[in-house]
């Protein structure tokens, strides 16, 4: 329905700033996937583009134009910048100023302030984030690969891509320290950011 938002199980959303955080999550998912994709199967996002100079159209192709870590650290820009959106658009509602800062203040890994903050604002306001692929990180929580063996990863990545696993070295925002993987922790937040939305909707239905 045009100009109407309705959740996976049918259940309409009434108030405008929860119907336009909800598209924003969607678009965060989007850019999840993405993300997840490149991160996981290693290739690059086959995507092309027309650029005309001086009236001469010439095609160029992403692929060649950009490195994989930068096609990861434009999708985690833009994944966290949706993510931002979804508060903002609830910080507008008056009712729920008070849950958005709260939210925003449980989660500095990805809202803090400064130039050493939160992922949201370096990206946004400092710098690109770029990825870096390490071994032997121990993780947070479990991935889908932390499953499987070392020799059971490289099978994979034999079928995959015809070379040893590129599942081995996964890709993090720092080379050292416990923590999880982009794709797990971009899938994480923004199961966060979910459970946020439904919390904001409760707090509306019993104002």
């Amino acid at each position: 329905m045009l100009g109407e938002t309705m959740r996976a199980d049918g259940d309409l959303i009434q108030n405008q700033q929860l119907r336009n955080a909800y598209d924003k999550l969607e678009e965060a998912d989007f850019f999840q996937d993405l993300l997840s994709g490149l991160c996981y199967q290693q290739t690059l996002v086959p995507v092309s583009t027309l650029v005309i100079f001086s009236g001469n159209e010439e095609s160029k192709s992403y692929p060649d134009r950009f490195t994989l870590e930068e096609q990861i650290a434009f999708m985690l820009s833009a994944f966290v910048n949706a993510c931002y959106s979804v508060v903002e658009h609830v910080r507008r509602e008056r009712r729920l100023h008070n849950l958005a800062k709260e939210f925003c203040a449980k989660h500095p890994d990805f809202y803090g302030s400064g130039p050493t903050g939160g992922i949201r604002t370096v990206a946004t306001h400092f710098r690109p984030v770029f990825p870096v692929q390490a071994e032997g990180v121990e993780h947070i929580t479990p991935g889908p690969f932390d499953l499987f063996s070392d020799e059971e990863l490289e099978e994979m990545g034999a079928v995959f891509t015809g070379e040893p696993s590129p599942f081995r070295k996964k890709f993090y925002l720092s080379p050292e320290g416990r923590q999880d993987p982009l794709p797990v922790l971009c899938q994480g937040h923004h199961m966060e950011l979910s459970r946020f939305l439904g919390e904001c909707r409760r707090a509306l239905r019993e104002d």
